[in-house]
């Protein structure tokens, strides 16, 4: 299981409830978490054992190569060859089907569960899926959360409505009249507001919902 853009829990390779879990305990097969690099206690460090704190080495192709660089360590401790098979979800997914294609030498089979190979850059579609998940639930809940999005979207456009989005969610720093707001930051306020709605969505399954 290659991990994503966070920390590893030891759940993803305890929990036999999980699909590639039951595969494995069904064929036998020995299953390996492996933390992307800078997330969790993943820290790479460079000269002088300092941590990269500028993340230079942040990046898929790096990872890709970290678990290249584990499947040949694993596989030069065997006698017999071994298959591997990857898997992963989002992100991660993504990372594991570009393994199969990167090293096939080196894996046999690659899943990836929701994996966004195709990169866009106006993906609405997917909060299409948030809204209509969330009307099958509730009708009036989609409306109001419609109507509270299109409030926003009015007061973001004014001071005083800023302001007003300031106090009701506390920001920090305030929108206030010392305040230079740019479109980045009203861009990070929508994204940490819908980010909500989505998380209750996508995650229903990890009791975030």
């Amino acid at each position: 299981m290659i991990g994503g853009e966070g920390p590893e829990s030891s759940r993803w390779v305890l929990n036999e409830n999980i699909t590639y879990l039951t595969w494995a305990k069904k064929y036998g097969a020995t299953v390996y978490l492996l933390e992307h690099r800078y997330y969790g206690q993943s820290v790479v460090h460079g000269p002088n054992g300092i941590a990269n704190e500028d993340l230079t080495y942040l990046s898929s192709i790096q990872m890709l190569h970290d678990v290249a660089y584990f499947i040949r360590a694993v596989n030069a401790q065997q006698t017999t060859p071994l298959k591997w098979i990857t898997f992963g979800g989002s992100y991660s997914g993504a990372l594991s089907l570009w393994m199969r294609e990167v090293f096939p030498e080196l894996v046999h089979g690659a899943v990836g569960s929701s994996a966004p190979v195709e990169a866009k850059l106006d993906f609405y579609e997917y909060l299409e899926v948030v809204e209509a998940s969330t009307r099958s639930y509730s009708e009036e809940c989609a409306n109001n959360i419609a109507k509270g999005f299109e409030d926003m979207h009015q007061l973001v456009l004014t001071a005083s409505g800023r302001q007003n989005l300031s106090d009701i969610f506390s920001l920090s720093p305030p929108w206030d009249d010392a305040t230079d707001v740019s479109e980045t930051d009203v861009q990070y306020f929508f994204s940490n507001i819908y980010s909500q709605f989505q998380g209750a969505v996508q995650y229903s399954g990890d009791n975030t919902g």
